[in-house]
């Protein structure tokens, strides 16, 4: 398991850069600032719906005897 700094450094920060800086700064200079955040948050919690589901998946294999 990832100790907490880790996580910071690897997942947490690189994940805030790309969905709050490059994400909403590129769909902002095609959309609205709304629809820009409203865009990025949207995909970012696609993303993380997709992770939860495919991890409940890999458990429900795992336990399977």
């Amino acid at each position: 398991m990832l100790e907490l700094r880790d996580q910071l450094y690897y997942i947490d920060l690189p994940e805030e850069i790309l969905f709050r800086g490059i994400m909403v700064g590129l769909a902002m200079s095609l959309i609205r600032v709304h629809g820009a955040i409203l865009l990025s948050s949207t995909l970012f919690g696609l993303g993380h719906l997709i992770h939860q589901r495919r991890i409940a998946k890999e458990r429900r294999y795992c336990c399977i005897d």
